[in-house]
């Protein structure tokens, strides 16, 4: 995913400015009884977290976060009032994030965080060849994923469409065709990867459908129809 490889790219980047400035002896301000190597570990696992945030793995976040802790756990035991720096053994905190873990997980599996906080998500699995349709009588933003299958898409009710829709495609090595009525005007910001995204030229004008989202080595089409 686009978001992922710039979060990682990002911190990556800060991780080597961040030596490089330390072997020219500049600080940033950063306290400078903790070693470096803390710091940028610190910095990955925050990452880390940020990312299963992203993408709405809750069960994920503990891990990243429990190192966090792990990691500055003389700071954090001395700001707590413990003299001798010592909150648990790392056992035990690699205990207490596994159980987070596995119990988020059995609570709230994945597919219900994602219907709790995102919007409608529909996936086309390896091989399948399937069709969709968009309901158009109420203002819509829709999400497609299909991976190393064959998607066609249509958008029923066309006739109440008002003109506020999107649509979000994620096509992974196979194919989605977009049947859009005619009278529409596809407004696409598709990033594409070694792969094929087929627009007709000539609408300009007409009830604007906004398509996003990434086409990695596949191909993604957009038929007028008649």
């Amino acid at each position: 995913m686009k978001r992922t490889r710039i979060l990682w790219g990002v911190a990556l980047l800060a991780a080597a400015i961040l030596l490089l400035l330390n072997a020219f002896g500049v600080t940033l301000g950063l306290p400078t009884d903790i070693p470096l190597w803390r710091i940028l570990l610190a910095l990955l696992c925050a990452t880390w977290l940020v990312n299963e945030l992203l993408h709405l793995r809750i069960p994920g976040i503990f891990f990243p976060l429990i190192f966090i802790i792990m990691l500055f756990e003389k700071e954090i035991a001395h700001g707590l009032g413990i003299a001798d720096g010592d909150l648990a053994s790392a056992w035990v905190f690699l205990l207490i994030a596994l159980l987070l873990t596995v119990g988020s997980a059995i609570l709230l599996p994945k597919r219900l965080w994602v219907r709790l906080f995102t919007k409608k998500h529909k996936k086309n699995h390896i091989g399948h060849n399937q069709i969709r349709y968009v309901d158009c009588t109420e203002p819509f933003s829709e999400r497609i994923e299909n991976n190393m299958g064959s998607c066609e898409v249509y958008f029923s009710n066309a006739d109440q469409y008002g003109g506020n829709g999107s649509l979000r495609v994620e096509n992974n090595m196979g194919q989605v065709v977009l049947h859009v009525p005619k009278g529409w005007c596809v407004i696409s910001s598709i990033e594409n990867n070694m792969g094929s995204v087929q627009i007709p030229h000539g609408r300009d004008s007409g009830m604007p459908l906004t398509v996003t989202g990434e086409n990695n080595m596949g191909c993604v089409r957009v038929v007028y129809e008649k």
